[in-house]
């Protein structure tokens, strides 16, 4: 018997033996070629929101009658995708303005069917908006109050009218960014206003007022003089506290300044500016000072006085 490893030629046959039927074997071994795709069928495709052109800031529901299937990819034309084996609907807020195709691949077993639709998407250049109410925090029974649906937004655009509906708690309503009211009954009301514009609701506004009633009248003597100092006369004013920062004073509401016990407050006005009132309450409201000034009067009018 001759050693392999020390015959050339006996050791070429025997690797090329090896090799034949390794070859042989490899080709003996084949794979199952992939399953082949074959487009059968047509799906139905829906808009569900009914309109060609949507925004980019709304969702955008889609949905198909194909059902039962194996698997539904939505195709948003935007660069994304929903891929689900259960909703024939799918819901989607685009990425990008402008036009996009929608496709929708629905698999059953080893066949497919297609379909498309198209959307315009543009921007939705109306951003929401933030409103105030802007009102007397207390007031009197019977007494006209003024309201004013205020934008509180800086950014707040709009195409179109916005309109206001009020609601006061006491079963009134207005209309108009400036509406007024009147109160029959004391009590803490909520008023509310909602603003709409291009025909949807956009936003409430509330705020709470308290109205008292028409507390007892302080009366106050007062030494009265221009600022020349000249012309002096005694007046009698009539102060009503209300709950919280206004008082009224000969029936003119004044609002408190910043906490302080100075009231102000203006009336009569015109282009040309209003007539001023300011009034500084002391010693526990047993006497005041203030000062008064009409459109009409060179000077103004400088008063003190006690508590009769």
């Amino acid at each position: 018997m001759y050693n392999i490893n020390h015959t050339p030629m006996k050791k070429l046959l025997f690797i090329t033996v090896l090799l034949l039927a390794c070859m042989f074997a490899c080709k003996k071994e084949t794979t199952t070629p992939p399953a082949t795709w074959e487009k059968t069928f047509t799906p139905y495709l829906e808009n569900n929101n009914q309109r060609d052109t949507v925004y980019d800031d709304e969702n955008i529901t889609f949905s198909t009658d194909q059902t039962p299937s194996d698997r539904y990819i939505w195709s948003w034309g935007d660069g994304s995708k929903n891929d689900t084996t259960q909703t024939i609907y799918a819901i989607h807020q685009f990425r990008r303005i402008g036009l996009n195709i929608i496709t929708l691949r629905v698999e059953r077993g080893n066949t497919y069917g297609e379909n498309t639709d198209s959307v315009w998407v543009i921007h939705h250049a109306i951003p929401p908006c933030g409103f105030r109410i802007d009102s007397n925090d207390s007031l009197y029974v019977s007494n006209t109050a003024h309201f004013v649906a205020n934008i509180a937004t800086p950014d707040c655009q709009s195409t179109c009218d916005f309109a206001y509906l009020w609601d006061f708690g006491d079963g009134k309503t207005g209309t108009g960014y400036h509406t007024t009211h009147t109160y029959d009954f004391t009590g803490t009301y909520t008023v509310k206003v909602n603003i709409t514009r291009c025909g949807s609701t956009d936003t409430i506004a509330q705020k709470t007022v308290v109205v008292g009633g028409s507390t007892e009248k302080v009366f106050y003597q007062c030494q009265c003089a221009t600022d020349s100092g000249t012309n002096a006369f005694v007046d009698t004013i009539e102060v009503q506290n209300l709950p919280n920062n206004p008082i009224k004073v000969d029936d003119r509401v004044l609002q408190r300044l910043s906490g302080s016990n100075r009231y102000y407050g203006e009336f009569n006005c015109n282009p040309s500016g209003c007539d001023t009132y300011m009034l500084d309450v002391f010693e526990n409201q047993d006497s005041v000072q203030y000062r008064y000034k009409t459109l009409f009067s060179f000077y103004g009018i400088n008063c003190s006085g006690k508590r009769l």
